[in-house]
């Protein structure tokens, strides 16, 4: 009888240890399905959606990524792969709007959510990004892109300093935004002391230029008629300012704003105005602005060549003109369309301005002055950047010879503001301490080396 049991309890045993066997591979098998699966769809839904440009010519036109893929595995469709770090996390990327397309690509794959593939069909080569602050990542990559989330530099600055890159990589410099802004965020002027190959920015000097927008000429001049029913309608409202932004700045730009109000009828929306539109960049903000006819495009910062996606994309191409100050009158000049925008720095006192703006409203034909470009001409709005912009970077990778190491102090993009970054910049400049530094203040002057060197206007 014990025999009997003894043998019936093994035979169990074995049976159950069979069993488990069988639903762990069973388990195993659906995981690698669900996986492959998983990648398939998402490979099949970024090639239908994905026809965005890739932008590696602004003057002779863009050129175009057909395919843009996410694979969470190491098959590619090209023998060309190059493997880039970009410096920073998904945390951070998530909270910056003009990078969602570069979080969403990131965030796709179910299971390697910090890999993500770009196949670039004008060099016939696939990006393979990574991304993360450990340093141990840069080992073994083609590229290192620094700068694309300028505040990931905090508390970590004395060991990028300290690294340098391995021989046959290539680091890049990324920004889209002043080196004021930057070395405010991560409050430290060791900023100035990274180092680079090559630098992407929004100067036109820059080994890869990445504005905010450009403008080409039109395929076919509108007529008279498309001009007039798009663009000389009758408008209800003079001028327009929107910011959120009231105390990184680093400039009196409250001041001006306030002064001027008191002059015209200025609406001021988001959370430096008295009344709101949300979100701030979406179409329906757009076609709200149009009702205008002016619109203040005031920069955060007084760098050079430094023309935001406000003057592209909510002001010039809404058929609005812009009343602009940051960069200089001479960079407005060179890249934006002539005629097409009034600088702060042409007058002697807000109080000209502001009867400069009040005659032009009354003036039909002096005011479509300024949109007669537009017959021409057309914008291209090229913000947010897209990640297939980074494709451009492949003509600039390792090709036998090392590139010059540089620093980032040493550079045009951080040499060219107003004033270089200092500690002051680390205080919040609110609008009280605006108007007291508005009374000393003078616009920067419409010539390029204008450096330091103001016109005469007044303050009120």
């Amino acid at each position: 009888m014990r025999r009997s049991i003894q043998k019936w309890t093994i035979f169990m045993t074995r049976r159950r240890m069979v069993n488990a066997r069988q639903q762990i591979v069973g388990m195993v098998i659906f995981i690698i399905g669900v996986f492959i699966l998983n990648a398939i769809l998402q490979t099949k839904s970024l090639q239908n959606t994905s026809q965005v440009p890739d932008g590696s010519n602004y003057v002779n036109g863009p050129h175009h990524v057909t395919v843009l893929t996410f694979k969470s595995f190491p098959d590619v469709p090209t023998n060309c792969v190059k493997r880039v770090h970009i410096f920073g996390n998904l945390t951070d990327m998530a909270i910056w709007p003009e990078l969602s397309s570069w979080y969403n690509l990131f965030k796709r794959g179910q299971f390697f959510k910090h890999t993500a593939d770009v196949f670039c069909p004008l060099y016939n080569c696939t990006l393979r990004f990574t991304i993360g602050t450990n340093l141990t990542h840069l080992k073994g990559k083609d590229a290192v892109i620094f700068g694309a989330l300028p505040k990931a530099f905090e508390g970590r600055l004395h060991d990028m300093i300290s690294k340098d890159p391995e021989p046959t990589q290539t680091w890049f410099y990324y920004s889209t935004e002043t080196p004021l802004r930057v070395v405010h965020w991560n409050r430290d002027v060791r900023v100035a002391d990274l180092r680079y190959h090559k630098m992407m920015t929004y100067r036109s000097d820059s080994d890869i230029h990445i504005p905010f927008g450009y403008y080409q000429k039109r395929l076919k001049p509108l007529t008279d008629y498309e001009f007039n029913e798009r663009y000389g309608r009758n408008k209800t409202k003079l001028i327009a300012w929107m910011a959120s932004n009231c105390a990184q700045i680093f400039w009196p730009r409250i001041p001006i704003v306030e002064q001027l109000s008191r002059r015209l009828p200025l609406d001021t929306y988001g959370r430096c105005g008295k009344l709101s539109c949300l979100p701030q960049r979406s179409e329906m903000c757009k076609l709200m602005l149009q009702q205008y006819k002016f619109y203040m495009t005031l920069a955060n910062s007084e760098c050079h060549e430094y023309i935001t996606e406000k003057f592209w994309d909510q002001t010039i191409s809404q058929g609005i003109v812009p009343v602009v100050y940051g960069a200089p009158k001479s960079d407005f000049q060179k890249i934006g369309p002539p005629n097409s925008f009034i600088h702060l720095s042409d007058f002697s006192s807000l109080k000209e301005l502001a009867g400069h703006l009040k005659r032009l409203d009354t003036d039909h034909e002096s005011y479509m002055k300024y949109l007669e470009w537009i017959r021409d001409y057309e914008v291209v709005s090229t913000f947010p950047i897209q990640i297939t912009h980074l494709c451009r970077i492949i003509p600039h990778l390792y090709n036998g010879t090392a590139p010059e190491l540089h620093r980032l102090g040493d550079s045009t993009w951080y040499k060219g503001c107003r004033n270089l970054p200092n500690e002051d910049i680390f205080t919040p400049f609110w609008p009280r301490e605006q108007m007291l530094a508005y009374f000393t203040w003078t616009p920067w002057g419409s010539e390029r080396d204008g450096m330091n060197k103001g016109t005469n206007i007044k303050p009120f």
